[in-house]
């Protein structure tokens, strides 16, 4: 997919239909609604599990296998997970609202 870079913080990829968050899925971001998702319930509970191993690295390859293996293991998952950002720029209260695109796997790894 073709690299568009709407603000210097995001990469994401472009297409052409709008994505529909499914309940695997990753959506970055803050508040209630995004944080209660499934995709985030299930992203956080991976964190928590690889957490201490992670903090104890002191080697920066080591820790970026690990964050790999996190967007791995949602990439595994069925249906797939995906990094989700809204490029709306307004206030969604439902996924089914906004413009959902998939964010890079640099973007990911952050």
């Amino acid at each position: 997919p073709e690299t568009r870079s709407g603000d210097k913080e995001a990469c994401y990829h472009s297409y052409t239909m709008p994505l529909t968050p499914n309940e695997n899925d990753v959506i970055l971001g803050r508040g209630k609604l995004i944080s209660a998702h499934p995709g985030n319930v299930r992203f956080r509970t991976i964190v928590s599990g690889k957490k201490e191993t992670y903090n104890q690295s002191t080697d920066i390859k080591a820790k970026r296998k690990i964050a790999i293996s996190v967007i791995e293991e949602i990439e595994s998952l069925n249906p797939p997970g995906r990094f989700l950002i809204d490029t709306s720029g307004e206030k969604v209260s439902r996924f089914d609202e906004g413009l959902w695109v998939s964010v890079e796997r640099e973007k990911a790894i952050e």
